[in-house]
């Protein structure tokens, strides 16, 4: 929590060449000067950014023994900022830092292990590190560690493992594994159901800044389950999520704009939130907005832009956009007329699950 100990505002400080006198007292020997110098210069507080010089700064605090500083040179290694791209140079910072009591060192390590250093991942060593990572107090390792076992790579597969991983990140205040709980909860995935401890977490989530959260919170009043039904709070819930980029929301604000649920009717804005969340790569999103350009709602009317979205939702594994597809192409609306292309695309939507194709 910030706390702001001052009676009115003041602008922010133009940056200045980093004094000489920091980098004296850094290079003579002081792990803690060393850290906040470096770190001063990688984020341009009170100086000007110099990332060379950050890098030799971290460096000098990682040999004085602050882990952090380690940390923050594997990550300037990884990113390749100040210093060149390496990601063995990474790996082994992060390790010295996580050595020397950075666990949020140590959950990078396993992080670099699950996505593979300079060859093919390493999940079940991942999973030592993040494990190494979460003991001592870090989220990120306690989610990424529930990651794995909810998926089962590098650990045998468990949910009711995953959400004692996810339980305490979430404790931690990780609003990820705040959400992912939650979802536990709400489909019984190695926990009994229940409907109001799922919308707590997804609460909490959504308070912690994870946008996943709100959309499902919001999901959870429209279904009414586990919270009363609040179409307002639903549409402002989506909208929130969807103006952070999350597709899903993207397309539940659509829905309400074309309901008229929670907000006034209004199908361009309807079709605006779909085009959004197809851009997001929701491929139900892409049908909607394609059933908006074939009817000419809240867009012009356009088969040859209704054909491409429709495309984009069936190659999205979206039954109902090959369901429609095939109905252009069967109807020569927006593409070259082909009995054979429509029949294709009605065998795909069918594999999908869309029963009216199959026949």
């Amino acid at each position: 929590m910030l706390i702001v100990v001052a009676f009115s505002l003041a602008a922010s400080p133009t940056p200045v060449a980093a004094p000489a006198g920091d980098e004296e007292v850094c290079l003579s020997g002081s792990a803690d000067r060393c850290l906040a110098f470096g770190k001063a210069l990688l984020a341009g507080d009170g100086v000007a950014v110099d990332y060379p010089l950050a890098a030799r700064a971290l460096e000098r605090a990682c040999e004085l023994g602050a882990s952090e500083g380690c940390r923050e040179l594997g990550w300037m290694y990884q990113k390749g900022i100040g210093v060149p791209h390496d990601l063995v140079q990474a790996d082994r910072f992060y390790r010295r830092g996580c050595q020397g009591g950075s666990y949020t060192a140590c959950n990078d390590v396993g992080v670099l292990l699950h996505t593979g250093v300079g060859g093919a991942g390493n999940s079940a060593a991942a999973a030592l590190w993040y494990e190494r990572a979460c003991v001592g107090g870090d989220g990120h390792g306690c989610v990424n560690l529930g990651e794995l076992y909810r998926s089962g790579d590098g650990v045998p597969q468990g949910d009711a493992d995953a959400n004692v991983w996810y339980t305490k990140a979430c404790a931690l205040d990780n609003g990820l594994a705040c959400r992912q709980l939650g979802w536990s909860l709400q489909q019984g995935l190695g926990t009994p159901v229940n409907d109001v401890g799922a919308v707590a977490l997804y609460q909490k989530a959504c308070d912690l800044g994870h946008l996943d959260g709100c959309n499902d919170l919001g999901a959870m009043m429209t279904m009414n389950r586990g919270v009363a039904p609040d179409p307002a709070l639903s549409f402002s819930l989506y909208r929130r999520a969807c103006d952070g980029d999350i597709a899903a929301a993207c397309r539940n604000v659509g829905t309400a704009y074309q309901s008229g649920r929670g907000v006034a009717l209004d199908m361009v804005a309807a079709a605006a939130a779909y085009a959004r969340g197809c851009d997001l790569g929701h491929h139900q999103s892409c049908n909607d907005i394609g059933v908006f350009a074939l009817n000419g709602w809240g867009i012009a009317a356009d088969p040859y832009a209704a054909a491409t979205w429709f495309e984009a939702a069936c190659n999205g594994s979206e039954a109902l956009g090959c369901a429609n597809l095939a109905m252009l192409y069967r109807d020569g609306r927006g593409v070259k007329k082909s009995r054979r292309t429509a029949r294709r695309l009605e065998i795909t939507a069918c594999e999908l699950g869309y029963q009216e194709s199959c026949r």
